[in-house]
């Protein structure tokens, strides 16, 4: 694995994180060493260092579609055309992503779950120009690496299990603002919220926090409050299963004209 990030002292806590988190990944059985393989991690400066020693580069930047697009044109520089991108992006889509790439076809995002060492799933959606060749071998690339994906027949802002994440924020926030349920004690959210995983947790703590501001206001005035919100077709499929034996081949897959 060949990483750079721009942060100060970047490699050291990228080390430290791996090292920590080991022994939790050996319990689960998804390391099996002793000890993490500190060797097979190569820290270099810069995207286009990443792309010249790599099959597959998953950018993950912060959610900021200009400094994105910098990262995928450092890439793009340096990366023969079959390079595979994937994005971790979770909400911006894969069309606007691949607006200003000279091989848009070679970009398709792979959304992961915080903590991605410890939840398994991965989204998987491309955009128009996106060679289905690309999407066929991203879900076989992570299903051999333990971690299904799940592939969205289209693209929607915030894909499928954030767009769930807030409608359940919405409702929480319904349900206590027009009297149907009370606040739930900071303690009592704590303990459930320590039990779902965290993109969850933080979308029901602020639903919480919301909520208690929310149920003090009624006490002078009953605040309107509708549930309503925009609506979406949930279409998936899974993608094919990958060979349990090695990596999967380098798609062929078609240059964008």
């Amino acid at each position: 694995v060949t990483f750079c990030d721009p942060a100060p002292d970047a490699e050291k806590r990228a080390r430290v994180f791996i090292a920590d988190t080991w022994d939790a990944l050996r319990k689960l059985g998804i390391a099996t060493s002793e000890r993490a393989p500190e060797n097979s991690l190569t820290f270099v400066h810069t995207p286009g260092e990443v792309a010249a020693a790599a099959d597959l580069v998953h950018e993950n930047a912060t959610e900021n579609l200009a400094l994105k697009q910098s990262v995928y044109e450092e890439v793009e520089a340096k990366a023969p055309p079959t390079l595979v991108i994937a994005s971790s992006t979770g909400g911006i889509p894969p069309t606007q992503l691949q607006a200003k790439m000279r091989h848009p076809e070679r970009l398709v995002v792979c959304h992961p779950f915080n903590p991605p060492h410890l939840i398994p799933l991965v989204e998987v959606v491309g955009g128009p120009d996106t060679d289905p060749a690309v999407i066929d071998w991203v879900i076989a690339f992570y299903k051999a690496l333990g971690k299904p994906a799940i592939r969205l027949n289209r693209e929607v802002t915030g894909h499928v299990a954030n767009r769930l994440q807030s409608a359940l924020w919405r409702e929480a926030v319904h349900l206590i603002t027009t009297g149907v349920a009370s606040a739930v004690r900071r303690r009592a959210s704590r303990q459930f919220a320590d039990e779902i995983p965290r993109g969850i947790r933080e979308n029901y703590r602020a639903a919480m926090d919301f909520a208690r501001i929310g149920c003090r206001s009624t006490r002078r005035r009953r605040p309107r409050c509708s549930a309503a919100g925009s609506s979406f077709t949930l279409e998936l499929s899974l993608g094919q299963e990958a060979d349990p034996n090695g990596r999967p081949a380098r798609p062929a897959f078609r240059e964008h004209r």
